[in-house]
């Protein structure tokens, strides 16, 4: 499975404080091997696929046999910014 992080995901993930990112680095670990428990669908978009992790959210795509980090960011944030970055993505 290839495992790709757009570059505004890498500039997020930076933000975090050095817990969170480590936290987040194992889930992203897992995604590239394959393993997407927890995962959920979201409805409004036919590929992406969100992760709870506290009050954070990863939020990616799944195409063929990759997967585009999109989205790591606070909850509250998530789902307006997807909009914007999921446009762009396409």
């Amino acid at each position: 499975m290839n495992l790709k992080i757009i570059p505004q995901a890498k500039k997020q993930i930076r933000k975090l404080s050095k817990t969170t990112q480590i936290i987040v680095g194992n889930k992203i670990r897992q995604l590239g091997t394959g393993n997407f428990s927890n995962s959920k669908k979201l409805a409004s978009y036919k590929d992406v696929f969100r992760i709870r992790l506290g009050d954070y959210r990863i939020v990616y795509i799944l195409r063929s046999d990759s997967v585009y980090i999109i989205l790591v960011t606070h909850r509250r944030e998530a789902y307006k910014k997807l909009a914007i970055y999921y446009k762009h993505f396409k």
